[in-house]
């Protein structure tokens, strides 16, 4: 049972918007834990700057507070950096007797990377937001602790 030549280049056109698609998502993906990686490590070298000045200059207890905040800072930047491995499709299992289930176990296959990755840019985002507010809370605390010396 052969195929229209016409209903072949329908197919594969069809086919080649779904794998732009999932190029595009996945490059989003990426594009958005390297965000939250770049953003959490920037923020907690502020952070880590005002305190370090706070703990030179001031004898008070605001600092130590700046201190324990900027750790909780430091350990969720670091959640953020070994939690930044997202999935990549594979295909080297995918068998198949004709091109057409191999086309459609491979855009499953696709589709499962793409929501577990969906997982884990979540959490890499949760702790980019709590290494930032964190590192935000440590900078003002010390930023306190210098203005009442």
């Amino acid at each position: 049972m052969s195929q229209a030549p016409e209903e072949v280049a329908a197919r594969q056109a069809i086919e080649a918007q779904h794998l732009a698609r999932d190029d595009r998502i996945l490059a989003a993906q990426r594009a958005a834990v390297d965000s939250a990686k770049l953003v959490s490590t920037f923020v907690l070298a502020l952070a880590g700057t005002l305190v370090g000045t706070a703990l030179q200059v001031t004898q008070g207890g605001g600092e130590l507070t700046a201190l324990i905040l900027l750790g909780l800072s430091t350990l969720c930047a670091l959640g953020v950096i070994f939690l930044d491995q997202l999935d990549i499709p594979k295909f080297e299992k995918v068998t198949a007797s004709t091109d057409v289930v191999r086309q459609e176990k491979m855009q499953l296959a696709v589709e499962m990377v793409i929501e577990a990755n969906e997982k884990t840019k979540d959490i890499v985002r949760g702790f980019a937001l709590l290494s930032v507010l964190t590192a935000t809370a440590a900078g003002v605390a010390s930023g306190m602790a210098l203005m009442l010396k």
